[in-house]
């Protein structure tokens, strides 16, 4: 029997020993998580930490062109299935040091022993002769192992998906002869979400070609200083995957770092998404959530990734919260699992039943503050943008300047629709905002309000282009909410990408003449940024999009050293 960590005892209860000493433990974890397994570990008891070792060190699984456009899902399931961890053997030096490390130190033996994981989640290694071999999930140890002390390795096989099928924790626990056991515990290490305050390596966006308005929306992207990979075959590349990175303590100090891209929560109909399988390497690991099937009330819409976004840590909440959007609409249930055995802090949930994409990026987008937390919202404000059409050139046409030109500033706030349109609007960003207020404890004051017009869904008129929003369709079965639903006339200025050094990549709104632009940079002073202002009229915003839709990054982590 065994009584908590590296407690000794013999097969009979009547003769329970002391609690090992220091000293005395020969099994050995990183538990003082300084990336090692040596003798300080004796001297604590908290768990070690490891990795879902899911990243493709040697990369060997080849992903085909035939790959990328095959039907049905069976293509995404063999593609997930193939990572470090799906098979037998240390994938090469990269892969070793993705396992992590655990010790048996020397000790008296009167025969083998056997060394066990009591869940399978996770694989164990033991090195015999130079060469590491798999023990599964237990395995015998020879007397010599046991008199002379080895090297073991544990490899995470997955990451927390659901805290009630598994709680992310793992007890390796040896036998000596006689029945003496020792035990340690570890816990797989959780992909945290990226947060927009820190910087991308690498930006990733589609490669859209001779679709209209592309070219200026590449040129101002790279321009605005994007280090941006046009690779991804789907317009809408935020909507595919949503990054994370998991880490555990690494030798010297320095965190052992995994990229993990956790696909859409609606893979299975965004096959486009594949494309991230193809960057998976040494240290990037690509997922997604399971079983695939839908779930009652599901909306397809709400599981693209543009509608998930981790919030920076703040007080109370050193690792930061996801944040999604919905209310009577869902997303998967599966996935908001997956994304929440991430967290030991509950989503932040904001209503976007009212927005016909469903989304939070179309309305909200963190930026640095000096204020007590470092960072604040930037939030779509259709009253401020009808208030500076009250002073704008009422002769001027709304969007003169794009391919959509709409009706003059004097019709527009002439027209009740139009103004009705942009109070409830105005209506459900209150609320949204309430929800954040309460739950990050920022004020008012501390939002940065920037002018961005509606429109209900009958007047979607500049929605007729030749690549509408693919997942703006409701999932089959499913009923939407009843009544109207929004989108951005003027390009939504939030919705776009921050980059390094406090930039900020937004869709320059159209609305009429610079006002717009003026009144967004004139908000922002006083804060560490500097805007950037992209062309996405004709490629993304006709469609229902913005800069932030048609883009994703991969950038540094959230928190390396979480366990901190």
């Amino acid at each position: 029997m065994t009584l908590g960590l590296a407690t000794v005892v013999t097969q009979d209860p009547l003769h329970i020993l002391p609690a090992a000493a220091a000293a005395d433990r020969t099994l050995l974890a990183d538990s003082n998580r300084d990336g090692v397994a040596d003798d300080k570990d004796a001297s604590t008891d908290q768990e070690a930490l490891f990795l879902p070792n899911l990243d493709d060190s040697s990369r060997r699984c080849v992903v085909t062109q035939a790959d990328l456009t095959a039907s049905g899902t069976a293509t995404d399931t063999r593609l997930a299935a193939c990572n470090d961890a799906a098979d037998e053997i240390v994938n090469g030096a990269e892969d070793l040091k993705d396992l992590a490390p655990l010790r048996l130190r020397p000790a008296e033996a009167t025969g083998a022993g056997q060394i066990k994981a009591d869940t399978d989640k996770v694989r164990l290694f033991v090195q015999r002769a130079g060469n590491w071999v798999s023990l599964g999930s237990g395995g015998v140890l020879t007397q010599q192992e046991l008199k002379d002390g080895v090297e073991l390795r544990l490899e995470g096989k997955d990451l927390l998906r659901n805290k009630a099928v598994w709680n992310g924790q793992a007890t390796v626990t040896v036998t000596r002869p006689g029945g003496v056991t020792e035990s340690v515990k570890l816990r797989v290490a959780p992909a945290l979400l990226q947060n927009d305050l820190r910087a991308p390596n690498t930006v990733v966006t589609s490669k859209g070609g001779s679709a209209s308005g592309y070219s200026a929306f590449l040129r101002d992207l790279q321009a605005a200083g994007a280090n941006a990979q046009a690779w991804h075959g789907d317009t809408w590349a935020q909507d595919t995957a949503e990054p994370a990175t998991a880490s555990v303590p690494g030798p010297g100090g320095t965190p052992r770092v995994m990229r993990v891209v956790i696909r859409s929560g609606n893979y299975d109909t965004r096959q486009r998404g594949r494309e991230w399988f193809q960057q998976r390497g040494p240290g990037l690991a690509v997922v997604q959530h399971s079983p695939n099937q839908q779930t009652a009330g599901e909306d397809t819409s709400l599981n693209s990734t543009g509608n998930t976004e981790g919030l920076p840590p703040y007080p109370g909440h050193p690792n930061g919260r996801p944040l999604w959007g919905g209310a009577s609409r869902q997303m998967d249930a599966n996935f908001q699992s997956l994304l929440s055995a991430q967290y030991d802090s509950a989503p932040i949930k904001i209503d976007t039943d009212w927005l016909g994409v469903g989304h939070t990026d179309e309305t909200l987008h963190v930026i640095p503050s000096k204020n007590k937390l470092g960072w604040t919202f930037m939030v779509a404000d259709p009253r401020l943008a009808v208030k500076l059409l009250r002073t704008a050139d009422q002769n001027a046409r709304l969007y003169s300047d794009t391919s959509t030109p709409g009706q003059t500033v004097r019709e527009a706030l002439a027209d009740s629709t139009f103004l009705a349109d942009n109070e409830e609007a105005a209506g459900h960003i209150d609320k949204q905002i309430a929800v954040l207020l309460r739950e990050t404890g920022l004020t008012d004051a501390d939002l940065v309000r920037v002018p961005v017009l509606w429109e209900s869904e009958s007047g979607f008129g500049i929605a007729a282009a030749a690549n509408p929003r693919d997942h703006f369709i409701p999932t089959p079965g499913v009923s939407r909410m009843a009544g109207k639903y929004f989108g951005a006339a003027s390009a939504s200025i939030p919705n776009g990408i921050s980059l390094g050094g406090g930039v900020l990549a937004l869709p320059k709104p159209h609305a009429v003449g610079d006002v717009f632009e003026k009144a967004t940079t004139d908000a922002l002073k006083g804060y560490p940024v500097t805007v950037r202002w992209v062309e996405d009229w004709d490629y993304l915003h006709r469609n229902r999009g913005e800069v932030h839709c048609g883009t994703n990054a991969l950038r540094e982590p959230t928190n390396a050293a979480w366990w901190k």
